[in-house]
Parts: C-alpha cells; structure tokens; sequence
C-alpha cells in the first residue's frame, strides 16, 4: 500500500475490518444456531430413549 491516497486506503480498510466483523457475527450466530439444535436433538432422543425403556 502506497500513502498516496490515504483516504482512500482509509476506507478501504474499514471495509475489509467491516466485513470482517460481519462474517465474525455471522458465524456466532451460525455456532449458537447449531448448538441449539444439537441440545434439541439430545433432549428429543432422551424422551424417545425414556418412552421406549417405558415401554
């Protein structure tokens, strides 16, 4: 990177670190969601496992 425009650089790096934390964000959100779902799972197969061995 040249200091030639540095404005320009400016704004170019606060796009990069924008997107950055965007696709950060993204992803948290994507972890939780599929934690979530693996608990749903978990507790979905333990009353099936409970209603059989009542069974």
């Amino acid at each position: 990177m040249s200091a030639q425009n540095p404005i320009a650089e400016q704004s170019a790096f606060q796009q990069i670190s924008t997107q950055n934390n965007q696709a950060k964000q993204t992803n948290t959100k994507q972890e939780a969601f599929q934690q979530n779902c693996e608990l749903c799972l978990e507790t979905s197969l333990d009353k099936t496992t409970q209603k059989l061995n009542v069974q």
